[in-house]
């Protein structure tokens, strides 16, 4: 089964590939439909299955909600996916059952069950299990994610030291933690030699191994990156994030004409969305601008209205950027990094802290960034 806590140092997936980066006609803005409104008719055979179902057939279900939730980029996907595990029958609650619920609480940024749930399969199964293996990946990652780099090195270490065919999936593992920790450069040499050599490594763990070179070159502000990006959205359609991560790239460099290209119609993305409407607001296209505008504060205010922020990264980037409240954006940007410390969350709340004059934020971070060697060029000057 393939493990969706691979992709994305906090869950990178795959997004479209464009093979040029011509500017294309402003679509038409496709709306997320309200929170009453009917998401798709399912039949019922996709909501409930058999008693006699087997385990293989549940996991498919389950992992079938997730991903829809990964290119859709809707929470109530999630919702899908945690009724069809409640319905998992209680005999047949084995290992699988527990990694997919650790899946599912992560996406749902319940990081303290999904890592109780990781370090139970990891009890019950062996180092030469597939499960075993999976757990303690899944386990690296959400250190990482957390900005815990001292559990983050035990669990790849773990990973790589217990398998001997951990292959290029622990090396990726620790690839990230080096550059999280002061020895960027290095990672990414290694990790390049590393893939070079593991042309019969399966296509997920390439995918994977791509994206992060492709975020190791950002952080080292090598503009290697946009290469990595567009090998990626070449293979896999569906990678909202490495979409995502080259089009903040693009806009960080003014490039915003490559960005309407990059981010036409995918607005069912929050974050590519927003992306989108910071590119627009350097164009002509005042009509697109105010639309997009509008949808965006729409849905932030049914995402609250319902309790699922989980995108609070996004939200409180569309608060500094497009609304310039730097109050808000700053709490929201100090919330979310009380529980999300990759990159793109610290560069957030050092820019929400700059220009909110937060002096107390700032040293935090700063001090934070000292204690684990941590340095990127994609920091604000001053945050590296």
């Amino acid at each position: 089964m393939a493990s969706p806590a691979l992709w994305g140092r906090g869950f990178l997936l795959v997004a479209l590939a464009l093979t040029s980066l011509t500017v294309v006609a402003a679509p038409t803005i496709e709306a997320r439909p309200p929170p009453d409104q009917v998401l798709l008719e399912l039949p019922p055979s996709m909501l409930s299955l058999p008693a006699a179902a087997t385990p293989a057939q549940r996991a498919e279900r389950v992992q079938h909600w997730l991903t829809l939730a990964n290119t859709e980029d809707d929470p109530r996907f999630l919702g899908y996916a945690q009724r069809s595990l409640e319905r998992w029958p209680a005999q047949a609650r084995s290992t699988l059952y527990q990694l997919l619920w650790a899946q599912l609480e992560q996406r749902l940024h319940r990081f303290e069950p999904a890592t109780e749930r990781l370090r139970q399969v990891q009890e019950q199964t062996r180092a030469d299990h597939p499960h075993w293996h999976q757990a303690t990946l899944m386990l690296a990652t959400l250190a990482l994610v957390q900005g815990d780099y001292p559990q983050a090195r035990q669990a790849c270490t773990t990973l790589v030291s217990a398998r001997s065919d951990a292959g290029l999936a622990g090396l990726t593992c620790q690839a990230l933690v080096m550059a999280r920790t002061g020895q960027s450069d290095t990672a990414y040499k290694q990790l390049t030699r590393h893939l070079e050599q593991a042309r019969q490594a399966p296509l997920q763990t390439r995918l994977w191994a791509r994206s992060v070179l492709a975020d190791l070159a950002a952080q080292r502000g090598d503009p290697a990156a946009e290469s990595h990006w567009q090998w990626l959205l070449l293979q896999a359609p569906d990678l909202h994030q490495s979409r995502a991560e080259w089009a903040d790239w693009l806009l960080a460099r003014g490039r915003h004409q490559q960005v309407l290209a990059l981010t036409a119609h995918h607005q069912g993305s929050d974050r590519l969305a927003l992306l989108r409407l910071l590119a627009l607001q350097q164009s002509s296209s005042t009509t697109e601008t105010q639309l997009l505008r509008q949808q965006l504060a729409q849905r932030f205010r049914d995402a609250r209205w319902r309790g699922e922020l989980l995108h609070r990264r996004t939200y409180a980037r569309y608060l500094l950027d497009v609304e310039r409240d730097t109050g808000g954006a700053l709490n929201q940007a100090r919330l979310n990094w009380q529980h999300q410390r990759e990159p793109e969350d610290t560069r957030l709340l050092l820019r929400a802290a700059y220009q909110h004059q937060d002096q107390d934020t700032l040293r935090q971070v700063k001090d934070w960034l000292a204690t684990n060697q941590q340095s990127d060029a994609r920091y604000p000057e001053g945050g590296r």
